[in-house]
């Protein structure tokens, strides 16, 4: 029972977080997260940069975009990813991005 409210808990964290940049959690499980936006399918420079720069992280097996949904299918270590800190550094990833592509402006 306490995994499932952790998961939970888990899955709201990182809704609040992709929601600014009008990003939507798919779905998620173990080791695979699969992330979606319009803005994606319009702005072929920013799902570059993000790609790029998350096939970076150690973590990480694979990135890879679908641009007819404007999805991001990302598969990871589950052994690796533990925690919300670690999570966090995907956000790192989303905001440097969108900083760089949008200024001060946090939507796409």
């Amino acid at each position: 029972m306490l995994g499932k409210v952790t998961v939970l808990l888990f899955l709201k964290h990182v809704r609040n977080k992709l929601s600014k940049y009008n990003i939507n959690l798919v779905h998620f499980i173990q080791g695979r997260i699969r992330l979606q936006s319009d803005t994606w399918i319009v702005n072929k420079d920013l799902i570059h940069m993000i790609v790029k720069l998350m096939n970076r992280e150690l973590f990480i097996y694979q990135v890879k975009f679908t641009r007819e949904t404007g999805s991001l299918l990302i598969t990871y270590d589950t052994a690796y990813l533990t925690t919300l800190d670690e999570m966090d550094s995907w956000f790192s990833i989303l905001d440097e991005v969108y900083k760089k592509q949008y200024g001060s402006r946090k939507e796409g």
